[in-house]
């Protein structure tokens, strides 16, 4: 099977056109097919979530600040969700410098 990009909803700042969040459709996450058949052998259904924030802007350019995955199960076994696994990806250490060059021709 071909790798194919995701996809998601994308929300976008009026002031400046700005990407501030991507959330991404589970159904475009890699390996999610194969999980939601074993899944659903068992009775559930797997609810994934993955968005990627963009809070850290250098220069009018906005940079990832975090990232969170959730992965969660509903079905009619289960009273309410079960919470399988949240994580959360920090970038915080960003080192912005300058580069310059001369162009001779």
């Amino acid at each position: 099977m071909a790798n194919r990009p995701n996809y998601g909803k994308a929300w976008i700042d009026t002031k400046d056109s700005g990407v501030l969040k991507i959330e991404t459709e589970k159904e475009s996450l890699v390996g999610f097919e194969k999980l939601k058949e074993e899944s659903e052998k068992r009775g559930y259904t797997p609810v994934l979530k993955a968005v990627h924030y963009f809070e850290i802007e250098k220069n009018g350019i906005r940079f990832p600040s975090r990232t969170v995955f959730e992965e969660d199960y509903i079905g009619p076994k289960i009273k309410g969700r079960i919470k399988k696994s949240r994580t959360v990806i920090t970038y915080d250490n960003y080192r912005f410098f300058i580069v310059e060059v001369k162009i001779k021709y």
